[in-house]
């Protein structure tokens, strides 16, 4: 019987030490497969948008920044052409901080890939979804569409300076947690030679442990896993 007691013990307390980083990587599993699902979504729908357009979307042309129509009617057609093929269940599309303000938002917790609170955007230091029109899709993802160019936010040089002309903020479980930058909140990105990549697969330098994990979607498309 004390052998007994003693093996379930040691099972006991190896469980208890294991079990934590099992659950860990069950989930991040999760978030990867997820995120490769929202990316071939957006390369599809993308592509349906060209279609559409009958234009490649590196010959898109976005709004003028210098334009004072609060309408934004030309990226706005964009998001439209994006939103006919996307199964969204609301939008926060009429003011570009309406998700950002919205009750829904600020009652939630953005940590970076560090664990330090209150991440931002990595083209601003303001909250994740600044200046972003916001999808709620039926699978339960949060889909933020950036313009580099636009008429209420001007130019984003954040974006600009990585020669991306919109950027995809993707948080493949939307309110659930952990709400954490390469976690379940990831970039992809519309590059100026029209290919939808993730950002950015040339530079993960900030997805580590320590890091904001910006790049994290880049670092999982290289290496096929979340590996950090």
């Amino acid at each position: 019987m004390a052998e007994v007691l003693i093996t379930l013990g040691v099972i006991g307390v190896v469980a208890a030490i294991t079990m934590p980083s099992l659950i860990t990587n069950i989930q991040n599993k999760g978030y990867v497969e997820k995120l490769k699902k929202s990316y071939s979504l957006i390369s599809q729908v993308t592509n349906l948008v060209s279609e559409d357009m009958g234009i490649e979307p590196k010959y898109w042309v976005y709004s003028d920044h210098n334009d004072g129509d609060e309408n934004d009617s030309l990226n706005r057609n964009i998001l439209d052409a994006y939103k006919k093929h996307l199964q969204v269940v609301k939008e926060y599309t009429t003011n570009y901080n309406e998700y950002q303000s919205s009750k829904e938002n600020r009652a939630l917790s953005y940590r970076y890939l560090n664990g330090e609170v209150n991440a931002s955007s990595f083209y601003s230091g303001n909250r994740i979804f600044h200046c972003t029109y916001v999808f709620k899709l039926a699978d339960g993802t949060t889909m933020g569409f950036i313009f580099s160019e636009n008429k209420r936010g001007g130019v984003i040089w954040g974006l600009i300076n990585k020669n991306i002309k919109l950027a995809f903020i993707v948080d493949v479980n939307g309110p659930a947690k952990p709400n954490q930058i390469g976690r379940d909140i990831f970039w992809l990105a519309l590059y100026s030679d029209g290919k939808i990549l993730p950002y950015d697969t040339n530079d993960t330098a900030d997805c580590t442990k320590d890091g904001k994990g910006y790049s994290c979607a880049g670092k999982i498309f290289n290496e096929g896993k979340m590996n950090y």
